[in-house]
């Protein structure tokens, strides 16, 4: 076991004792909130920058691992030997934009309710409140998965009424019915990660991302081009790896079972349902801002990708979408990850009665995201002529591609963190539809 493995654990026991609400007299609670109010007078800027740069890379490195089957997809597909492969580039790229505008924007962005919900309560000390928003989760988002499936075994028919190409739209019909069945485990793991996010429980979710990438890769390289299935051997092995997620969640809290005290004696898992479902609620009132927001800036991605069918050239137009696509939203997960991070500071922060500190830890974040926004720029503008031969082998779709950079909308994406932490917090959507 490495001493960073060991960091992640925690002593179940001693929080059970420590963290339940009978065991804290008033007077204890009192002398509590009087040292959190004396420590908060003079934050330190360098302590909460260290902090948040500690939570927010493994977040970051998550995300982007996330993100990266629907570009794995895209480079599979895109070197596949066969006179078809623009349309298989064009038809992996429709499913996946109808995929994230009717499924994964959605589940993530009310997921958004979980970073502050479990956030202010681990700042608050009350854990065992987070088994009960897990259980509201698993209530909300397990409502959102019957539509998702309807609208994506019809995805040929929404395709061809915004006038695709109706080779394209077949093939991505056909994709859709396949990779719809990765929201599932998806979900289920997006639940867990939230969870254990606003624990500062953030480096294995990372190692898990990895190696569903490394599945997701083996099994859709194999598929692709060593069976029948040819360009859908790709949804069958997102749908596996995303199955796989989970899984190896529930691994990891067999060997940390930090679940215990989300679940304490007097919280079990069965009498929490009638409260999870009274917080249902709460959870859409939270939850939705954050799906409006998520689904206006995934939907500015997918509506040049609609546009592209639209020119002369609509496989071409598609093909360089696709990786454009992919390049962005490596960028935004940079910021996403910086944002769910200071979600989480601020959360804890303002649970645990620290204003001042929850100030500092703001504008903290600001500066980081206006670096980390000039890193990208950089990077993309040093490297925009050899980033396109990872996704395609076109040479008129790379040629295309090399005249484009993506540019990070800095500011935008990590406010939203500020948003998110408040109980108010439709300025986030508000702010997306405006920007």
């Amino acid at each position: 076991m490495t001493s960073r493995s060991r960091s992640n654990s925690v002593d179940v026991s001693a929080l059970l004792v420590v963290l339940t609400p009978s065991s804290v007299t008033k007077h204890q609670q009192a002398d509590l909130e009087k040292v959190h109010l004396n420590a908060d007078a003079h934050p330190d800027l360098r302590q909460e920058t260290v902090a948040l740069l500690q939570l927010a890379f493994p977040i970051i490195a998550t995300l982007a691992l996330e993100f990266l089957p629907g570009a794995f997809s895209v480079a599979i597909v895109g070197h596949i030997d066969s006179p078809l492969r623009k349309e298989y580039v064009d038809a992996a790229t429709l499913s996946t934009m109808f995929l994230n505008i009717s499924g994964l924007s959605i589940g993530c962005g009310l997921s958004t309710a979980m970073d502050t919900l479990c956030s202010q309560t681990v700042g608050a000390g009350k854990l065992y409140n987070l088994g009960m928003y897990f259980q509201s989760g698993l209530i909300v988002l397990g409502s959102m998965f019957l539509p998702s499936l309807i609208l994506n075994y019809h995805a040929e028919y929404f395709l061809l009424a915004l006038h695709q190409d109706p080779v394209v739209a077949a093939l991505a019909g056909t994709y859709s019915r396949v990779s719809v069945w990765c929201l599932p485990g998806f979900f289920l793991y997006e639940l867990l990660k939230k969870v254990l996010q606003a624990q500062n429980i953030v480096h294995p979710m990372a190692y898990i991302a990895i190696v569903s990438n490394v599945v997701y890769g083996l099994l859709g390289y194999y598929m692709c081009y060593y069976t029948e299935l040819s360009f859908l051997g790709a949804a069958y092995a997102r749908t596996i790896s995303n199955t796989l997620l989970p899984v190896f969640a529930l691994i990891y809290l067999t060997w940390n079972p930090v679940y215990k005290v989300w679940w304490p004696a007097d919280h079990s898992v069965s009498s929490q349902w009638k409260a999870a479902l009274a917080h249902v609620p709460e959870f859409f009132t939270l939850g939705i801002p954050g799906m409006l927001m998520m689904l206006m800036e995934w939907w500015a991605f997918e509506v040049c990708a609609v546009m592209a069918g639209w020119m002369e050239d609509p496989v071409l137009a598609i093909s360089v979408q696709s990786v454009l696509m992919s390049l962005s939203a490596q960028a935004y997960s940079l910021f996403l990850g910086l944002s769910i991070a200071t979600t989480v500071r601020l959360g804890n922060a303002l649970g645990a009665n620290e204003p001042h500190r929850a100030e500092l830890i703001s504008r903290v974040a600001l500066g980081v995201a206006l670096v980390a926004g000039a890193f990208v720029s950089l990077v993309f503008l040093v490297t925009h002529e050899y980033l396109p031969l990872i996704f395609i082998s076109d040479p008129a779709s790379i040629e295309y591609v090399q005249d484009f950079t993506v540019i990070g909308d800095t500011w935008t994406t990590r406010s939203y963190g500020d948003f998110r932490v408040g109980p108010r917090n439709t300025p986030s959507p508000c702010l997306s539809c405006l920007n």
